[in-house]
């Protein structure tokens, strides 16, 4: 269903055409005008304004081979005026509208050599997909024009249009598909592009009589004055009347009436009542007393007498709402069979930043979110099932304020285990939508964290089963409080609203030689304030300032905006295109040296094609601002797409959803250490490095988000990736509340693998150990995090080394704790990057194993922030392993090391030896 050509513009022309309706209307007061809301489509500039974008096509295939008309996006400019008019010089600018990723007409390839639009003529822009900027999403997108070059200015937007799959109808443009204007001004999807030519169906606008005069319409949209009836909610009286024309409509003076001509039908609209370009007037009837039936018209004239608009229906239902169908022709019944409603399912409105935040379909209840910054009335909203007559209608006073959600409780009616939940807006518009078909009928769906898909609760492929077989979770083994590291607002876009406003922190991995905390974002564009289009993930770098952890300064690791440090360096793939969803992070042997490995789902430019892979990039490489958004850019030296071999394991990715279920965490664990613990391949054989292509002796782990697993591959610098073994999640976890892994940290001084899990399941984020026990590794416990960290969308979690094991303020007599830290795939209180303490052993500090984590240098222990809380020291019970095997013997070397441990630790207490016949695997551990 088609929405005006503006919906879910940016909030600065949203805001600047509803002060114009606003001060045109009086607030709606004198002119009678309850609600008036404008979706701004263009700024109108002296004869500029006659210059208008005619079409948009977004859906290159970047072929070498294709024409431009195929190969590039473009813009059709369309002159409307009888002179020509000469464009060298202006700007094509997307949603981001940034200085350096516009097209400048007459310099930007493919360059325009004449740039003179004859009159009524018009000029085709093609934007070079490999050389020029910006490539504008077949999704979702804006396309400004303006009369300017370089950076944006506001006042110089002659015309502008955004669409999405709401006013699309279709997830993402084809190459046989365009954005066109239609006769009445408003934007929709068409089959046929036509570069250069007039859109199907477009006309002169011309509808005079023989004597001059204007004709009397009896159509839904006016070529006219380019009006159009967007919606009639009889139920509430409420006519809403939508503008498509490049310049604004002066309404004074005009009435509408409904099939009746008598006096008490017919209400007048008010002096200096106007229709701001591309904005929209709701008209409320019930206030002078005119009431909608069954059986009933619209009509609108204007202030001369001619009839504008006119639409006459008859239906059974009181509460019926009609909506203007994509093409303008025409308008049908919500929900009504011959209703030209989109099937897609539409988790967040783009105009409001309102998603479907879960449906549970035992309780029969849904919860609203907002991802706004500002509040939003849900007053005159209905939510229905897939039954027309099943109608929820939110209170007048529902309000639901931002950033928080809203619940309607048990609803009236009961939800089925093949369903919808259908939200539309107070002009009747669709605008959230979800369906669903399955066995379940308890069933809770919760919205991903984009909010552009639904996942069962769990994930679907980790859903708890009834049974008593459940790990026990045990009690976070450190201190209870934790603090935050980052500056307040320093991911995401705190202060905007848009698509996507929340910060995007991921995977950590901690470097020990150097003291520096490596994180993985898995979208930087809200934290450069790009709240539009999901864009390239980063690699951020926090080194110690010697009180803590910050963004490091140096090398264009930071940047400064709006007064706030922030950080990241942009990743892109290999051929130094898109942008890397990167979700894990790990180095290999704990040093950047040999580069930093990313654990990445989809290419974000193109985010329902899945991805799933491994990039390798030179921390010490440099790096330039390519685009000019304030971060600096990365490209991959190599990559690793890992679905061939997944597929060979059964599992598989299909377009959509599947594409945000890839890979999470990552972790490099060295084949010293699995070959000397047994460690076997798919197929039951023992693990022989040799016969494996594999540049870095040893094997990557990868958990998919999809089923839970953990997957370890052999990764060859050729680009070769070979599957070794799958690591299954067993049910008893998922029992228990576990999540599933969303981050890895190999822990080499301990031989354990790490797991953290996040809050999908609502029993709170847990760390799984994984231990390598007889052929593979299995998830041998679990243990609870912290309040705090539990409540969050906690998807990154590294460890320091024992090396930093400490007294620390608050924590118990006796024992000692090393910083920790997890990351929130959000922005909570205002932070994403939070630290805490772990207990070390019984208080004790242990030595390093073969496998190690990495050598820690010194011996001073990073403050990582402070706890204010003091809590009883827990026992061994609840840490994660810390001891090999026992040894039969001690050798002399663990002798001389014993001694000279005695020796220096004689006033703080006795020595436990412990010992084993594999002298890689000692472990000496001194009792404090």
């Amino acid at each position: 269903m088609n929405m005006n050509n503006t919906h879910g513009n940016r909030v600065g022309a949203l805001l600047l055409a509803t002060v114009t309706m606003m001060a045109g209307l009086g607030i709606g007061a004198a002119a009678g005008i309850g609600v008036g809301t404008a979706n701004a489509a263009s700024t109108v500039t002296g004869e500029n304004a006659k210059v208008e974008i005619n079409e948009v096509f977004a859906g290159n295939t970047k072929a070498a081979g294709d024409a431009d008309d195929k190969r590039c996006d473009w813009v059709e400019l369309k002159n409307t005026t009888s002179g020509d008019v000469d464009v060298k010089g202006w700007g094509i600018y997307d949603s981001g509208k940034k200085a350096k990723k516009h097209y400048t007409i007459g310099t930007s390839a493919v360059v325009v050599t004449d740039t003179v639009i004859k009159a009524g003529g018009y000029l085709v822009v093609y934007i070079d997909p490999d050389t020029a900027e910006p490539g504008l999403g077949s999704d979702a997108d804006s396309v400004y024009l303006t009369t300017s070059s370089g950076d944006f200015v506001d006042a110089d937007v002659v015309d502008s249009t955004v669409w999405d799959a709401s006013t699309t109808g279709v997830s993402e443009m084809s190459d046989t598909q365009s954005w066109v204007r239609q006769a009445d001004g408003s934007f929709a999807l068409s089959d046929t592009p036509t570069p250069g030519e007039a859109n199907p169906g477009q006309s002169d606008g011309s509808d005079s009589d023989d004597d001059g005069t204007i004709a009397d319409n009896d159509g839904v949209a006016d070529s006219t004055t380019g009006l159009y009836l967007k919606s009639i909610n009889i139920a509430t009286d409420v006519v809403t009347i939508a503008s498509g024309a490049s310049g604004n409509t002066d309404i004074s003076g005009w009435t509408i009436r409904d099939n009746k001509d008598t006096a008490d039908h017919i209400y007048t609209i008010g002096q200096g009542s106007v229709i701001a370009a591309g904005g929209e007037a709701s008209i409320d009837l019930s206030v002078p007393g005119i009431g909608l039936g069954k059986d009933d018209s619209v009509r609108v004239f204007d202030a001369s007498g001619r009839q504008v608009l006119k639409f006459a229906w008859t239906t059974t239902n009181s509460g019926a709402v009609f909506t203007i169908n994509d093409k303008h022709s025409d308008m049908s019944e919500q929900g009504a069979s011959n209703t030209e409603e989109s099937t897609d399912n539409i988790i967040k409105d783009s105009a409001t930043a309102i998603f479907l935040k879960s449906i549970d379909v035992g309780s029969d209840t849904v919860i609203l979110g907002s991802k706004a910054k500002t509040d939003t009335s849900l007053a005159a909203w209905t939510l229905r099932d897939s039954d027309d007559s099943h109608i929820y209608s939110f209170a007048d006073d529902a309000v639901i304020k931002a950033g928080s959600q809203i619940s309607t409780g048990t609803l009236p009616f009961g939800l089925g285990k093949s369903d919808k939940v259908r939200v539309y807006n107070a002009s009747g518009t669709l605008v959230l939508q979800f369906s669903w078909s399955g066995d379940d009928g308890d069933v809770v769906y919760v919205a991903n964290t984009d909010a552009d898909g639904m996942d069962i609760q769990g994930d679907g492929a980790v859903t708890p089963t009834p049974s008593d077989n459940a790990m026990t979770v045990s009690k976070w083994a450190g201190l209870s409080m934790v603090s935050t590291l980052d500056q307040e607002n320093s991911f995401g876009a705190v202060s905007s609203d848009g698509e996507h406003t929340d910060g995007n922190l991921s995977g950590l991995v901690y470097e020990n030689a150097s003291k520096t905390l490596w994180g993985a974002d898995n979208d930087l564009n809200p934290t450069l304030g790009i709240t539009g289009p999901k864009g390239a993930g980063s690699i951020n770098k926090f080194v110690s300032d010697g009180s803590g952890l910050k963004q490091d300064s140096s090398d264009g690791w930071s940047f400064t905006l709006d007064g706030i440090s922030k950080g990241g360096k942009q990743l892109h793939f290999k051929d130094g295109t898109g942008g890397v969803d990167a979700e894990g992070i790990t180095l290999i042997n704990n040093s950047s040296d040999s580069g930093i490995f990313i654990g990445a789902e989809r290419d974000n430019e193109n985010k329902k094609v899945p991805r799933p892979s491994i990039l390798k990039y030179d921390a010490k490489s440099t790096t330039t601002d390519t685009n000019g958004d304030g971060a600096q850019d990365m490209t991959a030296s190599q990559e690793w797409n890992l679905s061939g071999e997944l597929a060979t394991a059964g599992l598989t990715f299909a377009e959509g959803d599947d594409a945000n279920l890839g890979v999470e965490g990552v972790a490099y664990v060295p084949d010293s250490y699995l070959t000397a613990h047994g460690f076997t391949t798919r197929d039951g054989g023992v693990y022989r490095p040799a016969d494996y292509k594999n540049s870095y002796a040893g094997l990557f782990l990868a958990a998919i988000e999809k089923n839970g697993h953990i997957y370890a591959f052999a990764l060859a610098d050729d680009g070769t990736v070979t599957l070794v073994q799958d690591i299954s999640l067993p049910q008893a976890a998922i029992n228990a509340g576990y999540s599933g892994p969303r981050d890895l940290t190999w822990d080499g001084e301990h031989q354990q693998l790490l797991a953290q899990g996040d809050n999908d399941s609502g029993s709170g984020a847990m760390i799984a150990t994984y231990t390598l026990s007889g052929t593979g590794f299995a998830l041998t416990s679990l243990m609870a995090t912290p309040a705090e960290i539990a409540g969050q969308n906690t998807e990154g979690f590294a460890i320091t080394p024992d090396a930093q094991c400490a007294s620390v303020a608050g924590g118990a007599t006796g024992k000692r704790y090393k910083p920790v830290y997890w990351s929130d795939d959000g922005v909570s209180q205002g932070h994403s990057l939070r630290t805490g303490y772990m207990l070390c052993g019984d208080g004790t500090q242990t030595q390093s194993q073969t496998g190690q984590q990495g050598a820690a240098t010194g011996s001073t222990t990073e403050n990582a922030g402070t706890s204010g809380s003091t809590t009883s020291g827990s026992t061994g019970k609840g840490l994660l392993a810390t001891t090999g095997s026992d040894l039969a013997e001690a050798s002399i070397l663990a002798g001389v090391l014993v001694a000279l441990a005695v020796m220096l630790m004689a006033l703080r207490g006795g020595i436990r030896l412990r010992a084993s016949n594999d002298s890689s695997a000692k472990d000496s551990s001194i009792n404090k």
